[in-house]
């Protein structure tokens, strides 16, 4: 036992990065809410007109970011999904608050309401989609890294 009482003391810590997240929530989250959006979607085929085709269209386009998020995977460029982490909210509520209810012959009161409490399923969408944007440059550098003809940034 020849220790030197003055060294610093060791510890085996292995490779000294923790393993990646599998992410797994997110996933679910990510198959629940393009079940029920595709549900949705082909439920409401009669009564499909060119707003609800654009609105289809972009929440389609979120849920892709969500499972890129989810999945960890660098989709178009980063410029592209910055500013639709704040476009799809603002587009939901605009949906929500004067275009659906202004399509209704009578609208039923508390209609408003009741589509805004079912937006609060998409906010974790919100979060995936700013993140991914924002706060994910480790991806992005990634990414970036590989194909060093891309600008993303």
């Amino acid at each position: 036992m020849d220790r030197n009482p003055y060294e610093a003391p060791r510890a085996e810590l292995g490779s000294g990065q923790a393993p990646p997240s599998r992410r797994t929530g997110w996933k679910a989250y990510a198959y629940a809410l393009a079940a029920l959006q595709l549900s949705q979607l082909f439920y409401g085929l009669s009564g499909f007109d060119a707003v609800r085709a654009l609105d289809a269209a972009v929440t389609l386009v979120g849920i892709a970011g969500l499972f890129c998020f989810a999945y960890r995977r660098p989709v178009l460029e980063r410029w592209f999904w910055r500013p639709w982490g704040v476009f799809n909210p603002l587009w939901d509520t605009v949906m929500g608050a004067w275009i659906y209810p202004s399509q209704q012959r009578e609208p039923a009161p508390g209609m408003v309401l009741a589509y805004f409490v079912l937006m609060l399923l998409f906010v974790p969408m919100y979060v995936a989609l700013i993140r991914y944007g924002y706060f994910s440059p480790e991806m992005w550098s990634k990414a970036a890294a590989k194909d060093p003809g891309s600008t993303a940034s």
